[in-house]
């Protein structure tokens, strides 16, 4: 998965929808249906680019939480913490992950061509 990719979704007013709507995965996970379809109800192009994303991860369910953290990361180019209401923040920066210090098992996006 490229940036590109993942911040078509990682937009202000589209996050703001998400949350605002109990929205809480992507890509099937709980009421994905019925959500789908009030997404595409509401948004043609919103409705295009869950289309699209549900297409490339295989509609696996991806949380809406990790979606926007991989994203904060990818926009800023360093691996950090999650920062909770990114935009409706001053600081959008926080503590970088050192990766040489995780104990415990983690997984890893990695882009399709890195």
């Amino acid at each position: 998965m490229s940036t590109d990719q993942t911040k078509y979704l990682f937009y202000q007013r589209i996050i703001d929808f998400f949350w605002k709507h109990d929205i809480w995965t992507i890509a099937g996970g709980p009421n994905w249906e019925e959500n789908y379809k009030f997404i595409c109800e509401t948004s043609y192009s919103m409705c295009q680019g869950v289309t699209i994303y549900a297409n490339m991860v295989n509609d696996e369910a991806v949380p809406m939480k990790v979606l926007e953290h991989y994203a904060q990361n990818a926009v800023l180019y360093r691996t950090q913490l999650y920062v909770k209401d990114y935009f409706h923040t001053e600081e959008i920066r926080s503590r970088l992950i050192d990766p040489g210090m995780i104990d415990n098992k983690v997984a890893i996006w990695v882009g399709i061509w890195d």
